[in-house]
């Protein structure tokens, strides 16, 4: 996953694609490596200001210890990877919550709220492209038993 993240951030400066980025919900606080984080913190300050993302030399002057590669892979498809691994890491993090508050009695009796509360941050992590009907649940539920997933 942290090599997503280096390769993401390495074709947003490339590219100069920081505003899909941007578009998608993305924040600094989704990458692990804080070095990759304070690089997107960077350039998305850089677009906001002046309106356009930063040249690669601009970046490379502040970041001159980074090795941005070279890569092949699109933006979106690294965007999908990405998002994934941010989501993973929430996912995780709300499993160790959730059997640490398990492992404490005083809890137990608010276990389904806290189930609630993990779920809803869950799902807000990183915002969702498409909204569902609560009246279509039946069906996504039928799609994802017969190993469709869920769209």
């Amino acid at each position: 996953m942290a090599d997503t993240e280096r390769l993401l951030i390495a074709k947003a400066v490339q590219t100069g694609r920081i505003e899909q980025l941007l578009a998608q919900g993305i924040r600094s606080d989704h990458f692990a490596d804080t070095e990759i984080g304070e690089i997107y913190t960077f350039l998305s300050d850089h677009a906001r200001k002046y309106k356009q993302p930063p040249s690669f030399s601009t970046v490379r002057e502040h970041f001159p210890l980074h090795n941005f590669e070279l890569v092949d892979e699109s933006v979106d498809y690294l965007t999908d990877e990405f998002l994934k691994g941010v989501k993973y890491r929430a996912a995780v993090d709300a499993i160790r919550d959730l059997a640490a508050a398990c492992d404490d009695s005083s809890n137990w009796a608010d276990m389904d709220v806290l189930f609630m509360e993990k779920s809803r941050e869950l799902a807000q992590v990183v915002p969702m492209a498409k909204l569902h009907r609560f009246s279509d649940i039946e069906e996504r539920i039928a799609a994802y038993e017969k190993g469709e997933g869920y769209q």
